[in-house]
């Protein structure tokens, strides 16, 4: 299960009333916390019929130097979301636009 929230939003006493919330209700096995991730997606209603797409939004960000530390896709399947360190989300960017869009162009 991941639950996101925006950053600004999450202040202490905020984290530590969902984090009692969540152990309370669930109880979870663990739990963790990740602070300063970026979230990217990639979205098109041609996904769901595309073999391999994951496999090349991963390899892009990869070859850019990009770790992919959370992926999320829907039961849809017309959306991929990445999280990454919020340092490298230009990066992660400009390599899903290189393997998806550029490419065409040339």
């Amino acid at each position: 299960l991941s639950v996101i929230l925006n950053e600004s939003e999450f202040r202490a006493e905020v984290e530590s009333r969902v984090i009692q919330r969540l152990r309370e209700e669930l109880a979870p096995d663990s739990m963790n916390v990740e602070r300063g991730l970026a979230l990217v997606m990639v979205v098109g209603e041609g996904m769901h019929h595309a073999v391999g797409m994951s496999g090349r939004a991963c390899a892009a960000m990869g070859q850019a130097g990009v770790n992919i530390e959370m992926i999320n896709q829907g039961s849809s399947e017309i959306s991929m979301m990445f999280g990454v360190k919020s340092s490298d989300r230009s990066k992660a960017v400009q390599a899903l636009y290189q393997e998806f869009f550029a490419k065409r162009l040339c």
